[in-house]
């Protein structure tokens, strides 16, 4: 067969039609969705493929990302550094993030960052799983914050850990609500 061994469904479309040629179309969705630059969250044109995330979507997030004044759900987000670029992800402006599967926080190249802020009133992630904040090998910083009366929300552990060249931290400033369990 000449068949490829792996597909991009990312973009299939399938029309099907009945014998009158009356028919409805159907285009799979993107189940990744990762950065290709920095910029807003609702901004297609930092995700691969100018495709947005959606509630079923594993987001990776490699560049530096805002979500300000918005709503959205994900399955799962990994905040990651790459060899090339920081990684953050600030929420704020009455923002809310729902992460119904797992989210990590993880700087995993040499003098890169990884970070994930949480500012404002009313702005609140709910993380239904684990949420892990991790320094791999020699990574610069790994940080996450909540500041001002932000609300974070974890179903499940929430663990902070590193290699032996750990320069983690995490902070709350005012008055932060943190639930876990």
């Amino acid at each position: 067969s000449n068949l490829p061994s792996a597909f991009d469904l990312s973009r299939l479309s399938i029309e099907v039609r009945d014998i009158y040629g009356k028919g409805a179309k159907a285009t799979a969705s993107k189940q990744t969705a990762k950065t290709v630059a920095d910029g807003n969250w609702n901004d297609a044109s930092i995700w691969e493929g100018a495709i947005l995330p959606s509630n079923q979507s594993r987001v990776e997030i490699n560049h530096q990302v805002t979500m300000d004044g918005i709503d959205a759900e994900v399955r799962s987000l990994l905040v990651s550094s790459t060899n090339f670029t920081d990684a953050s992800l600030s929420i704020s402006g009455a923002s809310s993030l729902t992460v119904s599967a797992f989210l990590f926080v993880v700087g995993s190249d040499e003098d890169r960052d990884a970070f994930l802020t949480l500012n404002g009133d009313n702005t609140s992630l709910t993380v239904q799983n684990d949420f892990q904040v991790r320094r791999l090998h020699d990574s610069d910083q790994v940080f996450f914050e909540m500041n001002d009366d932000s609300q974070l929300d974890i179903g499940g552990d929430f663990l902070f850990t590193a290699d032996e060249y750990s320069k983690q931290s995490g902070s709350t400033t005012s008055s932060p609500s943190l639930n876990i369990g």
